[in-house]
C-alpha cells in the first residue's frame, strides 16, 4: 500500500516565509552575479582560477556527492551552486575578484563584509525555523536592500530570476555520440564534415570537465580535435587516398572508439529516469 504524504496542519509563520524568499533571491542573485562577472574575466572555466582557498576541493566533493542523486531527477547546475553561503563571500573579497571587479559594484569592503555577516547570522536562524522576529525581518530587508541597490536594482531582479545549469548531460553525450559517428562516417569516406558547432559549444562548457561529469572527457577532446584537423586537410582532386592515409597515421579508429566507450561512460553516469 503506498504511503500517504503527512497533512500539513500549519503554515510557516509569515515573518519566516518572507525572510526565506528575501533570502533564496539573495544567494540566487549573488551566485549569478559571481557566475556573470567571473566569466566576464575569465571565460566559462574562471571559478577554477577565481576561487580562493580550497574552495575548489570544496566544490569537487559536493558535486560528486550531487552525481549520486542524479537518479531522483537531479538538476545540474553551475559550480558556484555547490558552495555554501559564507563562501560566496570569500570569492567576492578575494583580492584578485575584488580588486578588478566586486569593488566598483560593492563599494568598501568593510563595510559590505559587515553587512554580509548580518545576512549569514538571519541566515542560519532561517535555516534552523528558529522565529523571526518582525523587528529582525525589516533588518533582513535593510541589508538586502543595501547589496540589491549596489547592484542595480533591474540586475538584481534579473539575476535572482536566473538559473544557470548544465543542458541534460545524458542526452547531450547521445548528440556528441551521435556527431562522433557521422564524423567518422565522413573521415572514412574522404567526404566533408559538415559542422562541428555543437562540439564548438560543449569543448570548453563548464559542465563538460572531469571534476564536474565524475568521468574524464580527454579521449572526446582527443577525437574531436584530430576531426578539427581533418578539415582542414587539403583536398585537391584525387586526395583521397592521402586522405585516407591520414586516418591511418592519427590512428583515427582508436581515437574513435575511445571517445564513444567515454560518452557511453558519460551517459550511463548520467542517466535519466524512464
Amino acid at each position: 500500500m503506498a504511503r500517504k504524504s503527512p497533512t500539513l496542519v500549519h503554515t510557516a509563520p509569515t515573518t519566516n516565509e518572507e525572510a526565506y524568499s528575501l533570502l533564496f533571491q539573495l544567494e540566487n542573485a549573488l551566485r549569478e552575479l559571481l557566475i556573470e562577472t567571473l566569466e566576464r574575466l575569465d571565460g566559462p572555466q574562471a571559478f577554477r582560477h577565481r576561487l580562493p582557498g580550497d574552495l575548489f576541493t570544496r566544490y569537487k566533493q559536493a558535486i560528486a556527492e550531487e552525481r549520486q542523486a542524479v537518479q531522483m531527477g537531479y538538476v545540474p547546475q553551475h559550480p558556484l551552486y555547490y558552495l555554501d553561503f559564507p563562501h560566496l563571500r570569500e570569492i567576492i573579497t578575494s583580492r584578485p575578484n575584488w580588486d578588478e571587479a566586486f569593488g566598483t559594484i560593492f563599494g568598501r569592503k568593510d563595510v559590505f563584509s559587515a553587512n554580509y555577516a548580518q545576512l549569514e547570522f538571519t541566515r542560519n536562524r532561517v535555516a534552523h525555523n528558529r522565529l523571526i522576529s518582525p523587528m529582525e525581518l525589516q533588518s533582513l530587508r535593510t541589508h538586502v536592500g543595501i547589496l540589491a541597490t549596489a547592484v542595480g536594482h533591474e540586475r538584481y531582479v534579473s539575476l535572482a530570476g536566473r538559473r544557470t545549469q548544465a543542458p541534460s548531460i545524458c542526452a547531450h553525450a547521445r548528440q556528441l555520440r551521435q556527431l562522433a559517428e557521422s564524423t567518422f562516417l565522413a573521415c572514412s569516406e574522404c567526404s566533408i564534415v559538415e559542422d562541428l558547432s555543437l562540439w564548438t559549444t560543449s569543448e570548453t562548457a563548464w559542465w563538460f570537465q572531469d571534476h564536474y561529469l565524475g568521468v574524464d572527457p580527454a579521449p572526446v577532446h582527443a577525437y574531436f580535435t584530430a576531426v578539427r584537423q581533418y578539415t582542414t586537410l587539403p583536398r585537391p582532386r584525387g586526395a583521397g587516398h592521402l586522405l585516407l592515409l591520414w586516418t591511418q597515421q592519427v590512428a583515427l579508429p582508436d581515437t574513435f572508439a575511445a571517445a564513444i566507450a567515454t560518452l557511453d561512460l558519460i551517459g550511463a553516469t548520467w542517466r535519466e529516469l524512464p
